[in-house]
């Protein structure tokens, strides 16, 4: 990856200890004007791929909400079916679809995202509180209840950590780390007085965590220029991102205005690679992205567009080296990647792989 250093980063490195305290890493502060700025896609990463997401028997795919890897098979949350596809991300291929929607112990309501260790998926399924434990050919496994209104999961260390929606008597932080029994055995960022919450669009965003290709967890609350980086839960390390005269003031709420109206930088998604850290934001109703190289302090923000223009680029996921987007075939139909697929539907869904 090229680094262009006409953006230039103030850093600041503190050392890190478990004593629990607010331990910062680094502060990276973006010193230019980014809001002209465009940077080629194909100078960012080192390779695309592309393949549709074709269930078999005639079977169709109504959204891409969430999804989750074990070695080469990724598997793909569909809300709006209560679904989940499995696929090999090496030829594209259709695996299994699992159906599981109802009332029973073994089904779910309303799943809203998924996770994975190496042998098992994990399915948050917010209407019900639960989370459904499946192996890695999708085959039920079990059912632990958590009670409260989860929105995001990962699984971590042979934890689940959860994000947590709505502040309760019981569950009054953000992130709460169970045990694969459901067991609570830690609880981090506790919620803040917000007379502002839920006045306006901002809902939330959907993920809150990321990790790198060494299995380092990360995780953010929404709309933060704070990313944590997880230790034990109890130390709170973490990198803030400032991007100058568009940082959000401290003084003003989140909520208090429409972020996609706002004039300042609304960070919506990190992803940690290559001790790189990829900031997805908003500004001016426009989406950017910062490339920060942790190493050296260089950072580039604009935004991005391919070459040709027949790629585009939205991130929403990252496994191991890899960045993750998902589009539909009729944004990305033009290109050559795809001539080798018989596509008839141009609603049907493609993943798209961005190597770093």
């Amino acid at each position: 990856m090229k680094w262009i250093s006409i953006f230039v980063s103030c850093c600041m490195f503190i050392s890190c200890s478990d004593s629990g305290e607010n331990n910062l890493i680094a502060k990276y502060t973006m010193r230019t004007d980014f809001r002209n700025h465009n940077m080629k896609l194909e100078s960012l990463v080192s390779n695309i791929r592309i393949f549709p997401l074709q269930p078999q028997n005639e079977e169709i795919i109504g959204s891409v909400n969430d999804l989750c890897f074990i070695g080469d098979t990724v598997y793909i949350l569909d809300e709006n079916a209560s679904s989940i596809h499995s696929f090999d991300i090496i030829n594209g291929k259709h695996i299994k679809t699992l159906h599981g929607r109802g009332g029973g112990n073994r089904e779910y309501v309303h799943p809203i995202a998924i996770a994975s260790d190496e042998k098992h998926i994990f399915l948050l399924d917010q209407m019900t509180q639960r989370i459904l434990c499946y192996d890695k050919n999708l085959n039920y496994r079990n059912t632990t209840g958590i009670n409260f209104a989860g929105g995001d999961l990962v699984c971590h260390n042979d934890n689940l950590i959860v994000y947590n929606l709505a502040k309760s008597p019981n569950y009054d932080y953000k992130f709460i780390c169970l045990d694969l029994n459901g067991a609570v055995m830690n609880k981090i960022m506790p919620f803040k007085e917000d007379k502002y919450h839920r006045d306006m669009f901002n809902w939330g965003t959907k993920n809150h965590f990321t990790m790198n290709e060494n299995g380092i967890l990360y995780f953010y609350d929404s709309f933060t220029n704070v990313l944590y980086r997880k230790t034990n839960m109890k130390d709170k390390s973490y990198y803030e991102i400032d991007f100058g005269q568009y940082t959000i003031p401290q003084d003003k709420p989140v909520n208090s205005f429409n972020i996609y109206e706002s004039s300042y930088a609304i960070p919506t998604d990190y992803f940690f690679i290559k001790d790189r850290i990829i900031v997805s934001l908003l500004l001016d109703g426009k989406r950017y992205y910062s490339f920060i190289n942790t190493e050296t302090g260089q950072s580039e923000t604009g935004t991005v567009k391919s070459s040709d223009g027949k790629l585009p680029f939205f991130p929403q996921w990252s496994h191991k080296n890899t960045l993750v987007g998902c589009c539909l075939y009729e944004d990305v139909k033009e290109n050559l990647m795809l001539e080798k697929y018989l596509i008839d539907d141009e609603e049907t869904y493609v993943l798209l792989f961005y190597d770093i």
